[in-house]
Formats: C-alpha cells, sequence, structure tokens
C-alpha cells in the first residue's frame, strides 16, 4: 500500500518513507529460515519425481537429496519468508522508482540490502525482484548526484559491483525461468543506462571505477549467455522447421514460437548491456570486442542466419565502427556493410523492422568513420534503396525513426561530412529528398549532424538559397521551435550558424521569398526565429530593424 502511495506521490512523499523504509529494509536482510535434517527414502523418491513436500499451515517446502559425505538429506525452505522479501524488493522498486532523486539519501542503504540478494540462492523471484530494485535504487542515486545534492561516489562504486554480480547470475539461472532471466538482463541495462546517460555530465567520472578488466569479465560472461540464447533459437528453430521430427498440432508450433519470442526479448538487454560497456570505454574496449565479441557475432552477418542473432550482430558492429575509433572500423566496416546488404533484402530478413533500422543507421556510421572504399561494391544499391524508403512523407510514414534514420544516412553517404558518394549523378534530387524531410526529431544524435550537415550544404551553396529560400526558412523554424520545446536536435554552434544564414540572406534574397517562409512557420517558429535573430544581433553589437 504504501508503495502505491509513493507512486502517486512521487518526490512528495520523502517525509514519510523514513518511516516505511527501515521496515522494508530489514525485511530484505533477515537471514533466510532454511533449516537441514536427516532425510528418507520416501522424501528422495519424491523429490525425484519432481515432488515437493508442501506444508502450507507452516508456509515451507522440503526437498530431499543424497549429499556425499552426509547422505539423505531434508532441506526445508520457508518460502513464507522468501516471499516477504521479494515483497519488500518490490516495494524499494516501486519506491525507488516513484521518488526518484528524493530516494537518493536512501540509495546506499537500500543497496547494501539487496546487492547480496541478486545471488540469493534459495529463490529465484528473490533474485529477480533484488535485481530490479537494484535497478532502481542506482537510477535513483545517478539522480541525485546529478541535482548536485551529493557526488557520484555512490553509483561510481557500485556500478562494477553490481555488473559483476548480475552478469554472473544470468549464466548460472535456469534457463527454463525466462521471466527471472529478463528480468536479470533488463535490470543490468537499465543500470548500465543510467550510467551512460551521464557520461557527458560527468566527464565520464560516473564510469571511473569501471575498470577494463571489469568490462572484460562482465562482456565474457554476457557474451556466454548471448551464445546460449542463440543456440536456444537455434535448436528452437529447427524443431519448428521439422528437423527433429514434426510437431503434433497449432497448440505444439504454437508453444515453440513463444518460446523463441522469450528467447529474442531476452537477447535485447543482454546485446544492450554489451554496447552499453563498449560506450563506456569506446577505442579501449577494442581488444575486448576482437577476442569476446567478434568470434561470436561476425558469423550472423553473412547469409541465412538467424534474423534476430543478425540483428545483435548488426548492432554491436555498428557501435564499434562508430565508436572504437578509426582502427577497429576500417576493421569491422566491412563484415557490418556484408551484413547490412543482407538485412536490406526483404527476402533475407523476414521484413524484421529492428533489424532495418540498425542496418540503416550503420550506414551512416561506415560512411562517417571508416574507409570510403568500405560501401563502394554496394553503394549504388544502398542509395537506390534509400531513397526508396525516403519518397515516404513524414506525416504518413509507418516508422518515422526508420524513415529519419534513412534519411541521414542517404545524406552521410552523398551530401555532408565526409560522404564517401558526393559525385553521385543526381545529387540535386537527393539534396532536395534531403531537405524535404528536415528537420529530423527521432534520433537526437543524428539530427544534430544533419542540421549542422544542412548548414554546410548551404554555406558551400551546395545548395542554391535562392531558390530554396522558403524551405530553408521553414527548417530554420521549425528546427528552433524544437530547440526552444527542449528537444536536442541541434548544438548551440548550428543554432549560431542558422543566425548567421539568416542574416545574409536578408541582404541577398527577395523579401517576398523570405516572408512566405517565414509565414508558413507557427507562432512558436516565428518566436524562435525573433529571438534567435535578436540575441545574435545583440551579440555582435547590431541593431535589428523592426
Amino acid at each position: 500500500a504504501c508503495a502505491r502511495i509513493a507512486s502517486v506521490m512521487g518526490e512528495s512523499y520523502s517525509p514519510f518513507v523514513e518511516s516505511v523504509l527501515p521496515h522494508l529494509l530489514n525485511r530484505a536482510i533477515e537471514p533466510p529460515d532454511v533449516s537441514i535434517t536427516a532425510g528418507d527414502e520416501a522424501g528422495l523418491e519424491a523429490t525425484r519425481r519432481g515432488g515437493l513436500d508442501v506444508d502450507e499451515d507452516e508456509g515451507t517446502e522440503s526437498m530431499t537429496v543424497a549429499l556425499p559425505g552426509r547422505g539423505l538429506t531434508k532441506v526445508t525452505i520457508n518460502t513464507s519468508k522468501m516471499q516477504e522479501i521479494a515483497l519488500a524488493a518490490r516495494a524499494v522498486y516501486e519506491h525507488a522508482q516513484a521518488m526518484g532523486a528524493a530516494f537518493g539519501p536512501y540509495a546506499e542503504a537500500s543497496m547494501k540490502a539487496f546487492l547480496p540478494l541478486v545471488n540469493f540462492r534459495y529463490s529465484s523471484e528473490v533474485r529477480s525482484t533484488a535485481a530490479q530494485a537494484t535497478a532502481a535504487i542506482f537510477e535513483a542515486a545517478c539522480a541525485h548526484a546529478s541535482s548536485g545534492d551529493t557526488s557520484f561516489a555512490l553509483p561510481q562504486y557500485y556500478l562494477p559491483l553490481l555488473g559483476l554480480a548480475i552478469s554472473k547470475q544470468i549464466v548460472q539461472e535456469d534457463t527454463a525461468d525466462m521471466d527471472v532471466l529478463y528480468a536479470q538482463a533488463d535490470s543490468l541495462s537499465e543500470i548500465y543506462y543510467s550510467a551512460f546517460s551521464r557520461l557527458e555530465e560527468t566527464d565520464r567520472n560516473v564510469v571511473a571505477k569501471f575498470s577494463i578488466d571489469n568490462a572484460k569479465s562482465t562482456v565474457s560472461t554476457l557474451m556466454k549467455a548471448i551464445s546460449a540464447c542463440l543456440a536456444r533459437r537455434t535448436k528452437l528453430s529447427r524443431t519448428m522447421e521439422g528437423h527433429d521430427g514434426a510437431l503434433t498440432g497449432e497448440d505444439e508450433m504454437e508453444e515453440y514460437n513463444e518460446l523463441l519470442n522469450q528467447e529474442q526479448e531476452l537477447l535485447t538487454p543482454l546485446v544492450d548491456c554489451v554496447g552499453y560497456t563498449l560506450k563506456f570505454f569506446k577505442e579501449s574496449f577494442v581488444s575486448i570486442f576482437n577476442e569476446e565479441v567478434a568470434p561470436v557475432l561476425a558469423p550472423y552477418l553473412a547469409a541465412n542466419s538467424d534474423v534476430r542473432a543478425r540483428f545483435a550482430a548488426v548492432c554491436l558492429f555498428d557501435d564499434c565502427v562508430e565508436h572504437c575509433g578509426g582502427v577497429a572500423a576500417a576493421k569491422c566496416a566491412p563484415k557490418l556493410a556484408e551484413g547490412i546488404v543482407f538485412a536490406l533484402a526483404n527476402a533475407a530478413n523476414d521484413q524484421d523492422t529492428e533489424l532495418l533500422r540498425v542496418a540503416i543507421y550503420g550506414i551512416a556510421q561506415i560512411a562517417r568513420y571508416a574507409p570510403p572504399d568500405v560501401l563502394s561494391p554496394h553503394a549504388q544499391n544502398i542509395i537506390t534503396q534509400l531513397l526508396t524508403i525516403c519518397k515516404q512523407n513524414k506525416d504518413e510514414a509507418d516508422d518515422l525513426f526508420l524513415l529519419e534514420n534513412a534519411v541521414s544516412s542517404l545524406a552521410s553517404m552523398t551530401l555532408i561530412g565526409k560522404a564517401p558518394f558526393k559525385n553521385v549523378p543526381n545529387q540535386n534530387s537527393i539534396v532536395q529528398t534531403f531537405l524535404n524531410h528536415l528537420p529530423l526529431r527521432e534520433d537526437e544524435d543524428e539530427a544534430k549532424i544533419c542540421h549542422s550537415g544542412f548548414c554546410d550544404l548551404i554555406e558551400t551553396q551546395t545548395i542554391n538559397v535562392a531558390a530554396d529560400a522558403p524551405m530553408i526558412v521553414k527548417i530554420i523554424g521549425e528546427t528552433l521551435e524544437y530547440v526552444s520545446d527542449g528537444e536536442e536536435i541541434a548544438d548551440q554552434d548550428t543554432c549560431s550558424r542558422f543566425a548567421e544564414i539568416l542574416f545574409e540572406m536578408q541582404r541577398t534574397v527577395q523579401a517576398e521569398q523570405m516572408q512566405q517562409g517565414f509565414s508558413s512557420l507557427s507562432a512558436e517558429g516565428q518566436q524562435a526565429i525573433g529571438m534567435l535573430m535578436e540575441n545574435h544581433a545583440r551579440a555582435k553589437g547590431n541593431v535589428v530593424s523592426p
């Protein structure tokens, strides 16, 4: 009940948490009620048949095992006590998630209580809820530090400990309990995301105690989990295809399909965890990638592989090309390019939209960071497919994220930055396609790159300013409107360049064209342009005429 109240009140619940939390933590740290007594043959036989001796009155379950040197032994667990611990973990999870930064002062005591329970040997429910609780506690600790009320010492200390503890438990967990496995993997992914999202804010201080040795250990463990997941998917797929004998009917096929989907869901946070670790270390991660990641996933970039395995491979090879430096990009990009070509073919990817997204994203990374000739064998095919995707109207697109990534990749191949195919024959048409889809909003990092590239195209006169003046004004106004609403789709330098472009256009472009673009904007977009011009003029010591 307290957790539900906290979820409604949020930070306002702070005055009451001190009365509730000690009780929850005391419940969590109580030693498990487990007794070991002499067993008998009847109990052993019952256990072998999968039976447990359940005493509902006492709230216990018992099983009998044969232990070397001890003989038949009866182990009795107080399951009611286990449920109380799991309920305490859920309650603390709800409190930390609801209160956010306000829960920060209680993070250390809470983490001390629940981190050991991540590896609790007697209950999978306790292990999974404890992992979820630590993720919420870690995020609250990070948010508290971000508020300036304390340092990042607590997240620093616990990040490597959580990584080691949860990854270790993932590979030890019973694979029959996929809900527990997913909860643990997802919790570690959330923890790593909390740290990753604050790398820039803390000048990487949040990962200061997460050593390269920690990274190698956790990634090695996670790749074992990924390998096991992919092996189970392969076995399930073969069974569904009839390689191990025909399934008995639709119900059995549905059951196997559900198991396949569960493995797919598990794969996502496992891959995310490896990806965040890569981004923590960037170039320092290369040796780990070469030793632990590439040997497992590179084969899945080839044809006739599991689509979700290819998705995992493309994701992490994308990250390597983007974040691990030029040498790594040169080595990994050719393999990635082959995987992308397969992923772009509907027949090869089963029309998997997520795979198509990461493949298109990878095109942009190869164009920016890899040697120019990597995409040459596939350039015409890729550009044609990107143009086909970019024919969609933004307002009618089924997947706007995919569309905008395609626009960014097309521009990165042919227009902006060190685009390797700037001499493509139909460049003017590609410029118009690019302009028609600006501003971009779905991926803020890609949006920043493209809006900066938009300025480059104007300043180098690749865009015909006189002919496209209304569209240019409209793009700038809409971008500024979204930036003023808090969307980080253009940095300060790009906004300053917007101002310079508009000042130059006022001098060289007919007023009617400027007004045409300005009048197409919302009131907020017009106001954003007005404020930009006023601030820029003031900074340059100029006077803006009404």
